[in-house]
């Protein structure tokens, strides 16, 4: 009756003896991953419990007499089958932790409501579709994990929530955000990615001490005109939205890195908000080949004219080269394509790149002493550079050109040599 500790984890358990709660002065239990479906009703006996561990077994009911446990500070009844509470769990007033995830809850257990001291609530992955009206009684929570439900809408006391610091919503069915939401100025870290949210509160831009913000896989089809505001961001996610372009004001955000903005319609971005380079060259890249398929030419040259300053390495400029051709701006592609080679690159790839810069812009001198210069040389894939300098321009037939006529007997020439 002196034990402590009691760490019983993954022993095949299938039952606890009738007197365990003869254990008086147990302070932590661990039975998790075992067998276990039932508790006993001398559990509630167990007043001294401080660390309760129970996950992982085949629990779908607690002896009503589990309010009894008022000690307890940390509970963990994740991985079971559990799809409702005893009336008595709100008497649990010292637990500061609690990890339902992964059982069978549709809606959240009244009793929840009533933990004046909890801090941390993991009950990601049950399948709850509404939170209670007084939710927002919770206002010790910091940390509150309820991705992988059904959640269509917050309660209006969501906002009362002033003490959180991580919010996880990821994986539900959010439409909108309550206009207080902006209330919650202590949030460093918000996850609403998979939902389908259309759009933001306007006080958004009150969640000044955000570092992390996952917007991905939403119905987005605008940012707020404020978002600049959120200063602290360090991470922003939106790919997968119906994003056409960012507001002027993220430029702002100079803490920021935004990481993933694909599989949006972009075909638009303010020049400051390039310029600032909180948009990663792989994204913007990606861009360029969007605009090549789209034929988005000035959006292209846009791109170019303001990534001057981005660190680009001589592989970057070999790939920009290559785009910058197929949209149109030759001017473009003879500017990476000489940054290539300035930059101690020789890839034939990259020289066909800036000898169609030049050779579609007009400057068929430049593009045949290039040709000339490496026409014979063995490339790639077993080819001569000179075969791989004519299938570029086939490649590249559609294209518009200055002179037709010095393509053509370049053309020639490639195919004669």
């Amino acid at each position: 009756q002196q034990l402590r500790t009691l760490i019983l984890q993954h022993s095949e358990l299938a039952s606890l003896p009738t007197d365990i709660g003869l254990l008086k002065n147990l302070e932590e239990l661990d039975l998790s991953l075992n067998l276990i479906n039932k508790l006993p009703e001398s559990f509630g006996q167990l007043k001294s419990l401080q660390s309760l561990d129970l996950r992982q077994n085949g629990l779908y009911k607690l002896p009503e007499g589990f309010g009894q446990l008022e000690n307890l500070e940390e509970l963990n009844l994740s991985l079971n089958i559990l799809d409702s509470l005893p009336k008595t769990f709100e008497q649990l007033q010292n637990l500061k932790k609690l990890e339902l995830y992964s059982n069978s809850f549709t809606i959240l257990p009244e009793g929840i409501t009533q933990l004046k001291n909890l801090s941390e609530l993991y009950i990601f992955n049950n399948d709850i579709s509404i939170l209670p009206e007084n939710f927002g009684q919770l206002q010790n929570l910091n940390k509150l994990i309820l991705s992988g439900n059904s959640l269509t809408s917050l309660p209006e006391s969501f906002g009362q929530l002033q003490n959180l610091r991580l919010l996880e919503l990821s994986d539900n069915s959010l439409t909108s955000l309550q206009e207080n939401f902006g209330e919650l100025k202590n949030l460093q870290e918000l996850h609403l990615n998979k939902n389908s949210l259309n759009g933001l509160p306007k006080n958004f831009n009150q969640l000044k001490e955000l570092v992390i913000l996952d917007l991905a896989n939403n119905s987005l089809n605008s940012l707020p005109e404020n978002i600049g505001q959120l200063t602290s961001l360090s991470k922003l996610l939106l790919a997968n939205n119906s994003l056409s372009t960012l507001p002027e004001s993220t430029s702002q955000l100079t803490k920021t890195q935004i990481y993933s903005l694909g599989s949006n319609p972009i075909d638009w971005l303010p020049a400051k908000v390039i310029q600032a380079r909180i948009i990663d060259y792989v994204i913007l890249s990606g861009f360029l080949e969007e605009c090549a398929k789209q034929q988005n030419w000035e959006f292209a040259q846009h791109i170019r004219q303001n990534i001057i300053n981005y660190p680009l390495t001589t592989e970057d400029f070999f790939n920009l080269s290559w785009w910058l051709v197929n949209c149109q701006d030759y001017e473009g592609a003879i500017w990476a394509g000489e940054a290539y080679v300035a930059g101690g690159g020789s890839d034939v790839g990259a020289l066909s790149n800036l000898a169609m810069g030049y050779l579609y812009s007009g400057q068929e001198e430049k593009a045949m002493n290039i040709y000339e210069a490496h026409l014979n040389i063995e490339g790639v894939d077993n080819q001569t550079n000179r075969k791989i300098f004519f299938q570029d321009l086939l490649d590249t037939n559609h294209l518009e050109v200055k002179d037709k006529e010095a393509v053509a007997r370049v053309r020639a020439f490639l195919n004669d040599s």
